[in-house]
């Protein structure tokens, strides 16, 4: 029920409220589900708070959850807004050392974070 309401704010765009529920959850010992989770997940990377995504991420197995490409990328997603190009490349390293395949948005989120990188470098040499 809960993971129901962390999904239902995630898609009001209640990042704070999410994460609040979530937390709120592990205060009474309640190991949330990988759809609260993935909820949680969503709602950092939609609000850019990829040190959030990345906090309640290293927590996951602490609930026993079993971290799928879903979260990953919702991670990775917050990581390429918060313009964190190394932590989205270990997040990717990761993904290979535990057999998670990574989908579509894994690869796009880091590649544009990637080519951005890039475009910034060539404008400050452009200065230089």
């Amino acid at each position: 029920m809960l993971g129901a309401a962390v999904s239902a704010c995630d898609k009001a765009e209640k990042w704070q409220e999410a994460l609040l529920l979530l937390h709120k959850m592990a205060q009474k010992e309640l190991a949330p589900d990988s759809i609260a989770a993935t909820a949680a997940l969503s709602s950092c990377a939609g609000a850019s708070q990829w040190e959030l995504a990345i906090h309640f991420f290293n927590h996951f197995h602490l609930w026993k959850l079993t971290i799928d490409e879903v979260m990953y990328s919702c991670c990775i997603k917050a990581c390429a807004k918060g313009a964190q190009v190394q932590k989205s490349f270990q997040l990717l390293a990761t993904m290979q050392l535990r057999k998670v395949m990574p989908n579509e948005i894994c690869f796009t989120a880091t590649w544009l974070l990637f080519e951005g990188f890039w475009v910034l470098l060539g404008e400050y040499i452009w200065l230089v």
